[in-house]
């Protein structure tokens, strides 16, 4: 599973917009269609509900939400912890 497809899956979840999450994750909204497509296939599940101009949580993307800011935030404190070794201070 790619990360950075958990962090824009994260960001559409929280603006129920494509369009607005490809801003805030810094890609075009094509990009995160494609992303979000790639992400369902790969789970075998619809992650979101598109009705009409109005985007929401599937089912499935309800159960993956808070799992997907747990593992985001794993991996977060994964490289606070590594930076110590490498002498990097973090903000």
């Amino acid at each position: 599973m790619n990360l950075d497809y958990l962090r824009t899956f994260v960001a559409a979840a929280e603006v129920s917009s494509f369009t607005q999450a490809a801003r805030r994750v810094h890609l075009t909204q094509s990009a995160v269609s494609q992303q979000m497509r790639e992400l369902e296939n790969r789970l075998g599940v619809a992650l979101f509900e598109r009705r009409g101009r109005s985007l929401l949580l599937s089912p499935a993307g309800e159960c993956l939400r808070p799992l997907a800011l747990r593992v985001l935030g794993a991996y977060k404190e994964l490289e606070h912890e590594l930076s110590v070794f490498k002498g990097i201070p973090q903000g």
